[in-house]
């Protein structure tokens, strides 16, 4: 077996399903190869299908997943084929187990290939050999495009150059309409009011950190697919991989990380968790939006130290007036030089402010700039259809206040997308 030599056995001018045939051609294969190619990247599993139609004698499959996640959902059946590729990385624990699991439950059925994007290391080279993998082979020579810049349709979760603008949307009280905002603000990052010709959307993501009650995923009709979950049971650092693993792409183009379908503890991801997750997605993200649940983590100053802004989301009601000072000043003490927008969620911006407002905003510090209108039958209906508002009614006063919002953050932190 060898690591990162391919020319011995690959030919990527063959297209990938071709060469894993001719890589494995020393086995006897049925008159019919069936090959399955686990990826967390559709853009991988978009090729490795095209490369598929230069072998008339192969049948592939293609799942967007993890070994692991696809083990526990599916069981020893998903694994039925004669060659089964995954990608792989160094340090993911969780992959050699579950392919251990695999190989030992097919008994010699099926042959494994490893694609990686970048070097491995010896102990995790060992690790595969030993799990049963045959070939590991690098992904850029698999897949030479690969290595260029990305497309214009890339997918969430793709590289892009510069760090992403880490936006923690908080909220005063559970029912304010933070996850609301979160979800909507979002997906109008994506785009400016007037984007600039030949323009390419800006990658976004919306991550739920209430691992307890989150309702992001349920906002657009998505589930944990077991990624998240996993990690927290493991306690394992996320990687790169684990972003291909978890990161769904909602049919608007958003990419969503979801709160785990099974409670966990509200402290369960640790700070070096939260560190390596949002430094990973601000590495592949242009905006990462970060829901925050009603309780103050323990981890809120790590971090706020890697955030970039604070949406802070309330009503104009005494207590939770009280509760954004509160808040506000926790957040100052981990980080006071984080600015800080305030949005006033469920009401239309008086046309003068009465003197109980002005006195509140003098006691926060901050204007009340965003107020999001209350529709209840629009923000009903796009929870219902698993869409964000600007999909169902793009001209309500609620799309045109997150809008308004999303063009204020884009103006502040810079016009993250390229021409």
């Amino acid at each position: 077996m060898t690591v990162f030599e391919p020319e011995a056995a690959f030919q990527p001018e063959q297209g990938v399903v071709a060469s894993a045939g001719a890589a494995y051609a020393r086995a006897a294969l049925t008159e019919v190869t069936t090959v399955l190619m686990v990826s967390g990247s559709p853009i991988v599993l978009e090729y490795f299908e095209r490369s598929s139609h230069g072998a008339p004698d192969t049948r592939v499959t293609t799942r967007c997943s993890s070994l692991a996640a696809l083990l526990d959902r599916e069981g020893p059946a998903a694994f039925a084929f004669d060659i089964i590729v995954f990608e792989t990385s160094d340090g993911d624990a969780g992959q050699i187990e579950a392919l251990r699991k695999i190989a030992k439950l097919r008994a010699g059925q099926s042959r494994f290939l490893a694609l990686a994007d970048k070097q491995l290391s010896l102990a995790h080279s060992g690790a595969l050999i030993k799990a049963g993998v045959e070939e590991v082979l690098p992904l850029a020579t698999v897949m030479p495009e690969m290595a260029a810049a990305p497309p214009k349709d890339s997918a969430p979760g793709d590289y892009v150059s510069q760090e992403g603008v880490v936006v923690v949307v908080a909220k005063s009280r559970g029912g304010v309409g933070g996850t609301t905002t979160a979800v909507n603000l979002a997906h109008a990052l994506q785009s400016d009011a007037k984007p600039a010709k030949g323009a390419r959307p800006n990658k976004v993501v919306v991550v739920d950190f209430d691992v307890q009650t989150g309702a992001v995923g349920a906002f657009l009709d998505l589930e944990d697919n077991g990624s998240v979950i996993e990690m927290l049971r493991e306690g394992e650092v996320p990687q790169a991989n684990f972003l291909r693993a978890s990161v769904q792409k909602h049919a608007s183009g958003l990419g969503v990380l979801p709160a785990p379908t099974e409670l966990a503890p509200v402290d369960a991801m640790t700070i070096p968790m939260i560190e390596a997750l949002v430094e990973r997605l601000r590495e592949h993200f242009d905006y990462v939006v970060i829901d925050l649940p009603t309780v103050v983590l323990p981890s809120l100053g790590a971090l706020l130290a890697k955030s970039s802004q604070i949406i802070m989301v309330t009503d104009t009601s005494v207590p939770a007036i009280r509760q954004t000072s509160r808040l506000l000043n926790t957040f100052a003490q981990e980080n006071i030089t984080l600015p800080v927008e305030i949005v006033i969620a469920g009401a239309a911006k008086p046309f003068r402010m009465p003197a109980s407002l002005q006195e509140a905003s003098e006691l926060l510090g901050l204007p009340f700039t965003h107020w999001i209108p209350r529709d209840d039958k629009i923000a009903r209906r796009a929870i219902d259809m698993g869409r964000p508002v600007a999909e169902i009614a793009k001209r309500s006063g609620m799309s045109k206040a997150y809008r308004k919002l999303a063009d204020a953050l884009i103006l502040a932190h810079g016009k993250k997308h390229s021409v």
